[in-house]
Order: structure tokens, then sequence, then C-alpha cells
């Protein structure tokens, strides 16, 4: 959507006439989203079980995370009313079927998923104009529901204790999952709840074929990740948990192995310097570190983490916003969590999840992440120089939450307003 008066005051600053306001920003290709690009980290955990809490983990930093480096607030010549990329990029693949949207209206209104680009109840039938052939019918099972786009917020969280919980709109992705899928991954030893998720990836339809076969091919030996590859690379996820490939990578001039689990955190945005993205990708490094190192467990339920993503993607979210968070202590790892709304904390804003206050170290004992990520820092930084270099880092987020330095987004705003004032 665009930002209101915006279009007007280009105009008069260009000394046209504007025309009639359209409260829309209208990009008729996928490029527009899959186009942009962004900032990714990806950590290898030392085993699945790690990979799991880290995945969790993620997760639950990866709205927040989105909101402090915020970067993309002008879009095909317009300035948004939004802050970053992620809703244009989920319209933009948004491949559901009239009726995946259809099933999925009432639940995307309970879940904090979305029904983009209109409501279904406005959509056509199946089959007619613009809509493409029905989706197959599945045998003795209702229509899938889709309740987000293939490029959204993780659906379900991963590690046990606790995960069978926290997954409140386990309902939702079971509707758009096939339970033989399920069934065969559970039977064969895999976790309930990577069972679910693997079986949510399977339910997408393939957008990638390469030749070579789901086997992959001679000198596979029957066995390879190439074809879960290919159908994961376009389930766009706000974390990925990525197998390690088969069949297995050369080792190096080391002789080890590079690829094992690991876990990619997808929502930071390119930054403007070379300083932000490397305090970005520092920061999001040393979160992955602690969380695992310091036993953190700061789980909430899908449906809080859901809301936090709609909340990260609005105007000023770093500064304005607030999060659901909840703080678990350092050292007692993952565990049962509380029942009800306990479970999804307090809402808090980036500064007090950043830097907490008074009344959160008083009460909840927590020192903020900007303190635990300083003191995993020392455990691991190996000089004076390094943790100097990890302070400013971590000033640069402080100073961003607080509101004492703009996000890129709004300094991009601020410049595109200064230099139309200039032209009026």
């Amino acid at each position: 959507r665009a930002e209101a008066g915006a279009a007007e005051a280009a105009a008069a600053a260009m000394g046209v006439a504007p025309a009639p306001p359209d409260p829309w920003i209208r990009m008729d290709c996928m490029a527009y989203g899959m186009g942009m690009g962004c900032l990714q980290t990806t950590f290898q955990p030392p085993a699945l079980v790690d990979a799991l809490a880290l995945h969790d983990a993620m997760a639950v930093a990866a709205p927040w995370l989105l909101a402090l480096t915020a970067a993309t607030p002008l879009l095909h010549g317009r300035v948004a009313h939004t802050d970053t990329r992620w809703d244009t990029i989920a319209a933009a693949v948004d491949d559901r079927t009239a009726e995946e949207l259809r099933g999925a209206e009432e639940d995307s209104r309970t879940s904090g998923g979305r029904v983009a680009g209109a409501e279904a109840s406005e959509l056509p039938a199946p089959g007619e104009e613009g809509m493409g052939s029905p989706a197959p019918a599945r045998a003795g099972l209702p229509p899938r529901r889709f309740i987000k786009s293939r490029y959204d917020s993780s659906s379900l969280l991963l590690a046990e204790p606790g995960a069978s919980d926290l997954n409140d709109v386990g309902r939702y992705t079971d509707a758009a999952s096939d339970p033989e899928h399920v069934a065969v991954l559970e039977e064969a030893g895999v976790p309930p709840a990577l069972a679910r998720h693997v079986a949510l990836i399977c339910a997408r339809d393939p957008l990638v074929v390469r030749g070579g076969g789901p086997d992959g091919g001679p000198g596979a030996g029957g066995k390879a990740t190439e074809a879960f590859d290919l159908l994961q690379s376009t389930n766009w996820n706000s974390v990925r948990l990525k197998p390690p490939p088969l069949p297995a990578p050369e080792p190096g001039p080391d002789g080890l192995c590079a690829s094992g689990w690991r876990v990619e955190l997808r929502t930071m945005e390119a930054q403007l310097t070379d300083f932000e993205n490397a305090a970005a990708a520092a920061l999001s490094a040393l979160y992955a570190g602690a969380t695992l190192a310091l036993g953190l467990d700061l789980r909430v339920p899908v449906s809080a983490i859901d809301g936090n993503m709609r909340a990260a993607v609005r105007r000023g979210a770093a500064r304005t916003e607030r999060f659901w968070f909840r703080w678990g202590g350092v050292g007692e790892g993952l565990r049962e969590v509380p029942a009800g709304d306990a479970a999804r904390g307090r809402l808090l804003t980036a500064s007090q999840i950043w830097d907490s206050d008074d009344e959160l170290a008083e009460e909840d004992g927590f020192p903020g992440m900007r303190h635990l990520l300083l003191a995993y820092a020392e455990v691991v930084c190996a000089s004076e120089e390094g943790l100097a270099v990890v302070a400013n880092y971590a000033d640069l987020f402080s100073a961003r939450a607080n509101g004492t330095l703009p996000t890129p987004a709004a300094w991009m705003r601020a410049q595109v307003s200064e230099e139309l004032g200039r032209r009026a």
C-alpha cells in the first residue's frame, strides 16, 4: 500500500497535476518480489537436536531482527506504507488456488496468516478465467487449505519438549498436509513435529525440476536429497532447516566435510553500508551461539510469532511496535512451556528486547539480548579489539531500537522527503 500524500507531494515538486490517488502500488511481475536482495546467515550446529533448537530460536528472533534491519520503504518508484520487503515477496510468489484460498479464509483470521491479493469470497471459482484449473481432488480428504503464501513465517516449531504445545496453529498446517506423508515419516523414526514440517513442505507444488529423478540418478545409490532440496528451495520460510546433502560432498583440503544440518535465518534486510551488514551478520551469529551455549529458551506459540511478523513489517516497527517475548532464564535449556497465555510472555518493544529496562530486570531477571550476546562474545572473542567491534555492532541495534538512530528505511524516507521539499 502506498504512503498517503507521497504521490501528491512528488507531483507538486515536479510542477505537474497529481494523478487520481491510487492507494496501491501495483507490481504485476514475480520479479518485483524475487528480484529483491536480503541478508541471510546460515549456521551449522553440531547435531540434529541442536539444529532443531536453533531453528526455533531463530523463528522467535526473525520478526524483531526484520524490524531492526528494515530497509525497503520504496517500491516501484513510490513510497510504501511498510518498511520491509517481506509482504511484497510473499504476495509475488503466492500461487494458492481459489479453492485453497477459500478454505483458508476463515483460518487466516484466527491464526495470523493472510489471504493475499483479494478476499477469498470475491475470487472466481476454480477453473474460471484467471484462476486456471481446479486443484486435483485428494481421495477421501477435504481440499487443501494454505493459510500462508509459500513465502512467509515458519509455521511450526520443531524442538522438544514443548513443540506440540507451542504449535497452536497446527490444525491449519495439518489441513494442508497429507496424513499419509506424516505417517510414513513417523514410522521411519522422524520426530512428530519434524515429520509435520517435512509433510507441509511436500504439500506445495514443485516449481523447479531437474534431470536425474528423485533418487538422484546414477551414482547416488538411490539416496539423494536434491529433489527435496529443490522443493524446499521454493518454500521460503523465515527460517529454513537444511538437511545434510546426499550424496555427501567430497571432503575439503583439511579432510573435513563441510555440510551437516544447517539453519538459515532469512528475514534480515540488506543494509546500506558494509558496517551495518557486518553488524547484522555478526550479531545473528552471536545469537545462534549464545542460544545453544547459554541454554536459552525464548520460544512463544507460533500464533504469537505470526503476530510478531505482522508487526515487524509496519512502518517504524523497530521503534513503535511491540512483540511477544518470553524470558526463560539462562542455563535451563528447552523445557515444557507454561500453559495458556503465560506461554506468550509479554508484549515488548524492540528496545526492551534488546536492552531490557529496570522493570524487566527487576521482575523477570531479563538483562536484555545485548547483554547476553556481549557476555557470550567475551567467551568466544580472542581479543579486546574484537570485543570492541562487537560492542559497536550492538550499539547500532540499541540506537535503532530506541530511536536515536533511524533504520535504513526511516533514513530513506527522510531523504525522499527532503528532496521533495527542495524541489517544491
